[in-house]
C-alpha cells in the first residue's frame, strides 16, 4: 500500500464511495499504511454498512463479536449478519447461523425484527 493509494481511498470514502469507505475502515482498523485508529475505522464501517455494503455489514457483526467474545451484544451482531446475508453475503449468512446457535429464541426474534426494520427503512 502506498501513501498515495491510501490517500485516494480515504478521499473516495469521504466523497461517498461505499466500497472505499469499507476499505478505508479496514486500513484504519488494521493500521495498514495509516495510523491504527479504531474510532475512524468504526466510522467508515458504519457509514458503508448503512449505505448498503454487505461486506461492511458483515464486518460490523464480526467486530461486535470479536471486541467482546464473552459478553457481546449478540442481538446487534446477529442483526448485522442477517442484513449482510439478505444483501447476498454468504459469509454473513454463515456467521448468522453460527451465532444463532448460542442465542435464545427471544434474542433471535429480536435480531430478526431489528434487521427487518432496518431493511425496510433503507
Amino acid at each position: 500500500l502506498t501513501v498515495e493509494g491510501i490517500r485516494l481511498t480515504v478521499k473516495a470514502a469521504d466523497e461517498g464511495n461505499i466500497y472505499a469507505q469499507f476499505k478505508a475502515g479496514l486500513r484504519y482498523y488494521y493500521g495498514e499504511g495509516i495510523a491504527r485508529d479504531y474510532q475512524q475505522a468504526a466510522k467508515y464501517f458504519e457509514i458503508s454498512a448503512e449505505a448498503g455494503n454487505d461486506e461492511a455489514q458483515n464486518f460490523m457483526g464480526q467486530t461486535i463479536v470479536i471486541q467482546n467474545f464473552i459478553n457481546n451484544d449478540k442481538v446487534t451482531a446477529d442483526m448485522w449478519f442477517i442484513i449482510s446475508a439478505k444483501n447476498g453475503n454468504s459469509v454473513g449468512l454463515d456467521n448468522q447461523r453460527k451465532l444463532e446457535i448460542s442465542m435464545t429464541e427471544e434474542e433471535r426474534i429480536n435480531a430478526h425484527k431489528r434487521a427487518k426494520n432496518w431493511l425496510e427503512s433503507h
